[in-house]
């Protein structure tokens, strides 16, 4: 059997964000390989469908770890002789095309999920566009996920590039999810005339989750519930700063959940106080469900979010957030209006649309027929 290898830094970014495009290149007659750290977070990959090689790729462009990664990278290339290359994140974006590349190995895709240089970023990020620029050489599909990232593409030197809509999000799913707001938030120990705000991200200082917390400390609106969920590094530090700032009653961690889709639907409306994004899920599904949103007007937001849908903040500091959140609070009586639009502009990046794309991107590149 034919084998095709993706390539991450994390071993759970797969069964995150790339189920589809593994069921797509089974179903295609494929062996799937996937080479990333699987141990620092599990993943949630099905047993038996794909074949996990553990590598341990650090973030850090100046690790000599990465040295030693590629080098084994490059001996599993060469030993497998892969029928393609898929690589995703930075580092393992670099290391696995050069692999690629020095083995002859291809073609070589690259899915760019929010290159780390942004406009309106800090200036020390921009050290890594000559760096994507050359590796470019090196890969037959780029594949950006906005607008700003897709137009920075246009003097790369790739073969080809692709603007995709995201990893798309199930848009049946979500008709047919949803809890019953009150018992739900009986649960929580809310009252049920609450206002309630939700947070869907990992607990990392790009998320600035501590921003929105902070922003709640100096919102005069008792009546404000704020549901965090997700899990991460800075946990104790965020969990820290709720007792600190005391918060505990109205600041609610609900840990990594599995069940989105209906939490959504039973809180009022999306807060996403993250820094830098490529093109965010967690977005797209507060728009899904209807929500409006608060969020930083930067790449990747602003592909999904317009003043119709949302209210923007241009500081990722806790006072821009906070004069966020109190706008849309003043907008309480616009709230249906706003997620209707917010569900009807998702509706361009359903899963159904992403998968027919990456059928006809695979099937051109690996040379099959429907």
């Amino acid at each position: 059997m034919k084998k095709v290898l993706l390539v991450s830094t994390y071993g759970k970014f797969f069964s995150d964000f790339e189920l589809n495009d593994i069921k797509i290149l089974r179903e295609m007659g494929y062996e799937v390989w996937c080479a990333g750290n699987f141990e620092v977070y599990p993943d949630r990959l099905p047993e038996g469908e794909v074949k996990k090689v553990h590598f341990s790729f650090s973030k850090s462009p100046f690790s000599m770890t990465n040295v030693k990664e590629y080098k084994r990278l490059r001996e599993l290339m060469q030993k497998e002789q892969f029928s393609m290359v898929h690589c995703h994140m930075p580092m393992a974006g670099v290391y696995g095309r050069l692999a690629a590349h020095k083995t002859k190995t291809g073609p070589v895709v690259y899915t760019a999920h929010g290159f780390q240089f942004v406009k309106g970023g800090a200036l020390y990020n921009w050290i890594f566009y000559p760096v994507e620029k050359h590796f470019s050489r090196y890969t037959d599909l780029l594949i950006t996920i906005n607008n700003e990232d897709y137009q920075r593409t246009e003097k790369f030197h790739m073969k080809d590039r692709l603007h995709l809509p995201g990893v798309g999000i199930d848009l049946k799913k979500m008709e047919k999810a949803g809890y019953e707001r009150n018992a739900f938030l009986s649960e929580l120990k809310i009252p049920e005339d609450a206002l309630v705000m939700l947070s869907v991200a990992e607990f990392t200082g790009r998320k600035n989750l501590g921003a929105a917390i902070r922003a709640m400390s100096s919102i005069p609106e008792p009546a404000l519930h704020y549901l965090i969920c997700g899990t991460g590094p800075l946990e104790e530090e965020l969990k820290s700063l709720v007792e600190e700032l005391g918060l505990t009653k109205r600041v609610h961690f609900l840990g990594q959940r599995s069940d989105i889709y209906d939490i959504v639907k039973a809180v009022d409306f999306f807060c996403f106080p993250s820094i830098r994004e490529g093109l965010p899920v967690a977005l797209m599904e507060a728009m899904a469900a209807g929500l409006p949103a608060v969020c930083r007007n930067t790449r990747g937001n602003n592909d999904l979010i317009d003043e119709k849908g949302g209210v923007f903040f241009e500081e990722p500091d806790a006072a821009s957030v906070q004069r966020a959140i109190e706008t849309m609070l003043g907008k309480r009586k616009k709230w249906p209006a706003m997620g209707e639009h917010n569900r009807e502009k998702i509706k361009d990046y359903d899963i159904s649309r992403v998968d027919q794309i990456m059928r006809a991107t695979y099937r051109g590149l690996l040379g099959k027929d429907d």
